[in-house]
């Protein structure tokens, strides 16, 4: 895919803008910095993946675009990402008062997102590195978006332990949820699911027309 550099590293380097000019007179900056410790190894890995492995245009989108939500939660530690008042700005009305939120769902979405916008870059990896079969590659993808859920809500957990209680809440955005983790899980496998069945649907239908029969 000699043509997909240009277009791999431009959009890196446009995540890795983005991400600073987030940090400018971020509300708080150590909080900032601390939500981004795992985006250190994350914009390594995109960029090692650009010589090394060269994922499809598409993934490697998919999976910029996640750092963006990512970067953009970072800002304003999750819980207090203004999305109320850009939907005021932009359509005329609260997003948490038409939908009656009890609580700021800014990381409910990103959770969601990363079953929806990682799965399918997983997938191509295993298929193309031929570590599992075509047809399993999907269902190893879903794995992967539980396992790397469940390590980083007990990340999340030691932050609480080493942390302040005001920092580890701060960090961990519970918003006085005490099941917050099992709800986060839930979504990031609801949005791979969805992923998983819907190239299972599709691969069906492919493999349903190939198979027809021709007049």
């Amino acid at each position: 895919m000699p043509n997909s550099v240009p277009l791999q590293q431009s959009s890196l380097a446009g995540l890795c803008l983005f991400i600073a000019l987030t940090g400018i007179a971020a509300p708080r900056p150590m909080d900032f910095l601390l939500q981004h410790v795992p985006s250190i190894p994350a914009v390594l890995i995109l960029q090692a993946s650009i010589t090394r492995f060269r994922f499809s245009n598409f993934s490697f989108l998919l999976m910029v675009s996640f750092m963006v939500l990512h970067a953009l939660g970072a800002r304003y530690y999750y819980s207090n990402v203004p999305y109320d008042e850009w939907s005021r700005q932009w359509l005329g009305w609260a997003i948490t008062e038409r939908f009656q939120f009890q609580r700021n769902h800014y990381d409910r979405l990103v959770h969601l997102a990363f079953g929806l916008l990682m799965t399918w870059p997983v997938q191509e990896y295993l298929e193309r590195r031929e570590l599992t079969t075509r047809r399993m590659a999907p269902w190893f993808a879903l794995q992967f978006i539980v396992a790397m859920s469940a390590i980083y809500e007990l990340c999340e957990w030691l932050v609480a332990i080493l942390l302040a209680p005001e920092e580890a809440e701060r960090y961990n955005g519970q918003q006085g949820d005490w099941w917050d983790p099992q709800k986060d899980m839930a979504l990031a496998v609801l949005g791979a699911l969805l992923v998983v069945l819907s190239v299972i649907v599709v691969r069906a239908r492919r493999s349903a027309t190939l198979s027809a029969p021709s007049d």
